[in-house]
């Protein structure tokens, strides 16, 4: 199943990048953006981390949308108030990909950047992240990942707080 998973990502991704405009990133591609689109991780730790990524953009001034599991989105009620837009388990398919009306809702997004903050190997996750229209996609190195982001980043910690503390500081750098 996850072959055929892989399989299909990687022939939407392949389809969605054609359409799009070949952009390479330059040294200040995040200080020059100003709309970015975060997809937080399903994982409890992973998801509690990744807010440093949310508190960061929002003190630069950036317009910030988050995509992320419903089950999670009372962590965002209490500290923010932001655009989001919540995923149930409906809004997968038999393969663990989005079907078509939750990309449908993702293709009406415009935004500079995407952030895939998944760390693990989720189909899901990188297929949403190209449903919105964007200039670059970021995301942790993964497998397959150089077919999948403009940028990877390499963080090799096991801990969550370390690796979303790590994410944050390369994308400073930008």
């Amino acid at each position: 199943m996850i072959f055929f998973t892989r399989l299909f990502t990687l022939w939407f991704v392949f389809f969605a990048k054609r359409k799009r405009e070949q952009i390479l990133a330059s040294n200040q591609f995040i200080t020059r953006s100003h709309f970015f689109t975060l997809i937080l991780p399903d994982e409890e730790k992973d998801f509690l981390a990744s807010l440093k990524i949310i508190d960061h953009l929002l003190q630069q001034k950036k317009e910030v949308t988050i995509v992320l599991n419903n089950a999670k989105a009372h962590y965002i009620h209490q500290k923010y108030s932001i655009r989001e837009i919540e995923y149930y388990q409906t809004d997968k398919n038999k393969l663990g990909l989005p079907v078509k009306k939750f990309r449908e809702q993702l293709a009406s997004l415009r935004s500079d950047v995407v952030m895939d903050l998944s760390r693990g190997e989720s189909y899901f996750h990188i297929s949403a992240a190209y449903c919105i229209k964007a200039k670059y996609v970021i995301g942790f190195e993964k497998p397959d990942s150089d077919k999948f982001y403009s940028i990877q980043l390499r963080i090799n910690e096991s801990t969550p707080e370390i690796s979303y503390k790590n994410f944050l500081n390369c994308i400073q750098m930008f």
